[in-house]
């Protein structure tokens, strides 16, 4: 296990699960980092409003299945882009 600190919160990881990642984003065909809204914690909502939303496409439970599942949001291949982390 590895500790990476990144703006004085400290992320323990471990290294091999960072290589060779693919994350999946749903929602855009193509990466714009000037659309991304800014971070912004939400009162009484777990999930902050903004940001880049990404899951890992082997991921046991990734956003798609929690999407399907609670009748979210539909996320299709046509509608996403992929990140590599190699």
């Amino acid at each position: 296990m590895e500790k990476v600190k990144s703006n004085n919160i400290i992320y323990i990881c471990e290294k091999e699960k960072l290589t060779n990642l693919t994350l999946i984003h749903y929602g855009s065909k193509i990466y714009a980092p000037k659309l991304f809204l800014p971070i912004q914690n939400r009162l009484y909502f777990c999930k902050p409003k903004g940001g880049l939303w990404t899951s890992p496409i082997n991921s046991n439970w990734g956003w798609k299945d929690w999407c399907t599942s609670e009748n979210f949001s539909e996320c299709n291949e046509e509608n996403s882009f992929k990140l590599f982390k190699n």
